[in-house]
């Protein structure tokens, strides 16, 4: 099933301390929005260097002097309607 022994030893741990069923949550991380600031310096950047997300991740690192993970940029680009645009597209 994919389940470590050891998180079975700790649901059977907390199973008997409260005698309820442990309910699992969401796997994996949460996902963090971009800030209405950090769609504008995405928007800007790309405008300026019509880039992809992981070299725009360095770009905006390098030129604004702040980090955005890559996969918070291409989320932005994708509904600013920009990701996977070339220029033969335009």
């Amino acid at each position: 099933m994919g389940v470590s022994s050891v998180w079975v030893k700790k649901l059977w741990r907390r199973y008997r301390i409260d005698g309820r069923i442990p309910e699992l949550k969401k796997p994996g991380r949460r996902c963090v929005e971009a800030t209405d600031e950090e769609k504008k310096l995405i928007h800007d950047a790309y405008t300026e260097y019509e880039v992809n997300a992981l070299i725009l991740e360095h770009v905006i690192g390098f030129e604004y002097g702040r980090h955005i993970p890559h996969n918070r940029i291409q989320r932005v680009m994708k509904s600013l309607g920009i990701a996977g645009m070339s220029l033969g597209s335009m």
